[in-house]
């Protein structure tokens, strides 16, 4: 494919190449705890662990148009008088050759004006909590040149809604001034509050925010307003305008971290200095190390560092496939995507405002994606999300990092989401010690052990159920729009229902693998009947199966409906879930790709609701073709994919991953579709709006934990088993030639498919070692003496 507005490289990395991309296009540079978000030029925020509590860099939620603010350089000819940012887009100058290169743990910069060529590099290395930014500048002018050079950024430090619902109280507790011994600016907050907290308390924020350097500024600013002036911006800051900055702290003002430094460059000569910006416990600030900081060296050390940590991370799992755009996606953006949500959910963003925290659903599909390739991650998610539950079973809705608050959840289908994630960690591990490690509840001292904790969700689950036997939604499941269904205590939901049944099946399993007590695994089986019972009775709709009932018991997702008729999910799911026949799953999908099959992708119901309807809820509020109203919502049409494959139908199912991939949208009608070609989005505007085609809300979906297991297991069909690697493939009809290798149970697998041209995408047969294999489960202690195991898949 090729893209207007860039390409990706042959390491992954995506290459800007045309900077006026339609909206910002940006990149996560993080370490797991500091987190820095940056678009092409430099734009954007950063935040310590928590984004609602912890701010560093100060967000706008109008940066999404103005990229701004974020960290940025200033560059001053001080002979020409001549002054431009090598970012771009702070000042309005024409900057020659600007690249962008956004790679996992980098973003980096090119640019060239007045001979002078700038190459920016940003990045957050492992185990230090801050953003380094790195300026080298080469002049390419056949006479010395005399450069001032300004580094900016503008401090939030703390919570994140104060600072934009209040900032003129915010303001008075900032005291930042400069530590002239140590060459480090150094803020702190006099007063600081959490979501929960009243002003009267009396708090400081627990960080003080640094900024210091690879070399001595000649000069420092703390005050914003020094910094920019009146009726000036980022555009016109009144600091260029003189050879020094103005060395004013900060004591109850606006704040930024503002460095300046004279460099001479000789014809052909280059310099390079380092910032560091970042936090430190106000407990432990008089035991940095400052000079390790200020030592240039330190800088090549942690960029060493920080590509050795996202290689490592990524080489468990590496593919070659026929089709780059998805390979490079297998390979590098989809686990890095999965990374950013299994730590920081679904807050940060440039179109999310930092709530803080990640959602007990949401965790448990991030465990799902990040078991492959980081099962650490998996099980520590696991851990994390179980200590949000109670005593009876209930969970609540927020899982945030670095603080307690918490819900009781509206959502019904929370719980089930345990078994589900500990299914897909155990399969990939076989780590069954972490069924009987201990997690607290919040509302006791009491501790339970994993597996009790699962029990207890899914005992709860089986308490909430209206008369037919399914699942009450209460304030919605899956879909939170749904949020009037059940509110009244009578709703159901028949997704909700196929999940049930899924996860009992899946608790089933784990509890027969691990010698669970027989009655329950009997009592487990034997609901899981009777709803699937009542699934295949009560909830076909002669083409389709229903998605809910209303409390006044008014059936959703009917051909009876005006609006609203079919959803996706509970098709998808009936194969997911395996509730229904073989042939009512070929009938419902056909109905599908007949009436919610567009040109991007599988809409998440037709018809979009345009009146509002009180019992369902705010979807049908949503303007007709936005967000679950009739849009291609991703993470549903992710779920597709994956019973597409189950099905069979290989030809469908790599077309609709073609479809909803980033990279066709951004290849196709990128002006329209506006966002990143290679982070999936939370949907794309249906065709009731005029806008079909847009992309909304990037990077933080579930979709990409689904999309990434979806190819690896059910397209590529290399999935873990309880005993080994199943290998069960979907492979499109062109791809003769592919290769998976990935680590399972510490062993490297290596698994060449050949496919007959034309293929159905059925095995023929497999190799093991040069020898032949029955059937598709290659178990793991038939090769305990191999380091490497090589496999061989014949498809026709």
């Amino acid at each position: 494919m090729s893209y207007k507005y860039g390409d990706f490289g042959e390491d992954g990395e995506f290459i800007i190449n045309d900077p006026d991309t339609p909206l910002p296009w940006t990149n996560y540079l993080t370490n797991g705890d500091y987190c820095a978000l940056i678009s092409q030029h430099g734009g954007g925020f950063s935040f310590y662990v928590d984004p609602a509590r912890h701010g560093t860099l100060r967000r706008e939620m109008s940066g999404l148009q103005r990229d701004c603010p974020g960290r940025f350089f200033y560059i001053v000819d001080e002979k020409q008088q001549v002054a431009w940012s090598p970012n771009r887009v702070p000042m309005d100058v024409p900057i020659k050759d600007y690249t962008c290169v956004h790679r996992p743990g980098f973003t980096r910069i090119k640019s060239v004006y007045q001979e002078i060529e700038a190459n920016i590099e940003y990045f957050v290395p492992p185990g230090e909590d801050h953003e380094i930014w790195s300026l080298k500048l080469i002049n390419h002018s056949d006479r010395p040149r005399h450069l001032r050079v300004i580094a900016v950024g503008e401090w939030l430090m703390g919570n994140t809604e104060r600072d934009a619902t209040d900032r003129q109280w915010d303001q008075l507790f900032k005291d930042v001034r400069y530590d002239s011994e140590n060459e480090a600016l150094i803020g702190k907050k006099r007063h600081w509050e959490t979501q929960t907290d009243t002003p009267r308390e009396i708090m400081e924020w627990p960080y003080a925010m640094y900024m210091t350097a690879t070399r001595s500024p000649q000069s420092w600013e703390a005050s914003r307003d020094e910094f920019f002036g009146t009726y000036r911006s980022y555009h016109n800051p009144r600091a260029l305008e003189h050879a020094r900055l103005g060395e004013n702290v900060v004591e109850g003002g606006e704040a930024v971290g503002a460095f300046d430094w004279k460099l001479e460059l000789d014809k052909e000569s280059n310099e390079q200095l380092s910032c560091m910006v970042g936090v430190v416990s106000r407990d432990e600030l008089e035991t940095v190390s400052w000079d390790k900081f200020q030592d240039a060296n330190y800088v090549d050390s942690a960029r060493e560092q920080t590509e050795k940590f996202w290689q490592e991370r990524f080489q468990h799992v590496q593919v070659s496939l026929p089709d780059k755009e998805l390979e490079t996606l297998v390979n590098t953006w989809l686990p890095y995507q999965v990374t950013i949500n299994t730590w920081f959910g679904r807050a940060p963003s440039f179109w999310h405002s930092s709530q803080g925290y990640t959602g007990f659903r949401d965790a448990c599909h991030e465990s799902f994606g990040s078991a492959p390739f980081a099962p650490e991650d998996a099980r520590e998610k696991i851990k994390h999300i179980l200590s949000f539950t109670f005593e009876n079973g209930l969970n609540s809705h927020r899982t945030p990092r670095g603080a307690r608050d918490y819900d009781e959840s509206d959502n019904a289908d929370d719980p089930l989401w345990v078994p589900f994630a500990l299914d897909a960690y155990l399969r990939e591990t076989g780590d069954w010690d972490l069924l009987d490690e201990e997690v607290g509840c919040l509302d006791s001292e009491k501790e339970k052990t994993v597996l009790e904790h699962m029990i207890n969700g899914l005992d709860y689950v089986l308490t909430q159920r209206g008369k037919r036997g399914l699942p009450l939604i209460r304030y919605g499941d899956w879909n939170d729009a749904l949020d009037t269904l059940g509110e009244d205590g009578k709703g159901e939901s028949v997704w909700i229902g196929q999940f049930l049944c899924l996860a009992l099946d899946l608790a089933v399993d784990i509890m027969r693998q691990y010698g669970y007590d027989q009655s329950k695994i009997k009592e487990y089986h034997q609901e899981s009947e009777k709803v699937r019972k009542t699934l295949y009775q009560q909830c076909w709709d002669g083409d389709w199966f229903l998605r809910a009932f209303t409390d006044e018991d008014r059936p959703i997702g009917s051909k009876d409906n005006k609006a609203g008729q079919l959803y996706l999910n509970t098709q998808t799911w009936a194969v997911l879930s395996d509730t229904t026949s073989p042939m009512r799953a070929e009938k419902a999908f056909e109905a599908v790709m007949e009436r919610l099959d567009t040109r991007w992708g599988l809409r998440y119901f037709a018809p979009a609701y345009k009146e509002l309807d009180p019992e369902i809820g705010v979807i049908t509020q949503f303007y007709p073709g936005k967000k679950e109203n009739g849009s291609i919502f991703s993470h549903a049409a992710a779920f597709a994919l994956v019973a597409l494959a189950q099905m069979g139908w290989c030809e469908e199912a790599f077309d609709l991953w073609r479809k909803i991939s980033p990279t066709t949208h951004a290849a196709e009608d990128p002006d329209l579709y506006r966002l990143e070609p290679y982070a999936y989005c939370q949907n794309v505007t249906g065709p009731d709006s005029e806008d079909f085609g847009q992309g909304n809300y990037h990077w933080l979906s579930g979709t990409a934990s689904w999309v990434y297991r979806a190819v690896l297991d059910y397209i590529l069909g290399v999935r873990p088993d309880w005993e080994g690697l199943k290998i069960d493939p979907a492979l499109p009809p062109d791809w003769e030639e592919l290769t998976v290798e990935r680590d399972y149970r510490g062993k490297r697998w290596i698994i060449d498919f050949n496919q007959t041209p034309g293929g159905e995408g059925k095995v023929k047969n497999i190799e093991v070692e040069a020898e032949e294999h029955q059937g598709n489960l290659i178990k793991l202690e038939d090769y305990e003496d191999k380091d490497e195991i090589h496999v061989e898949v014949f498809v026709e």
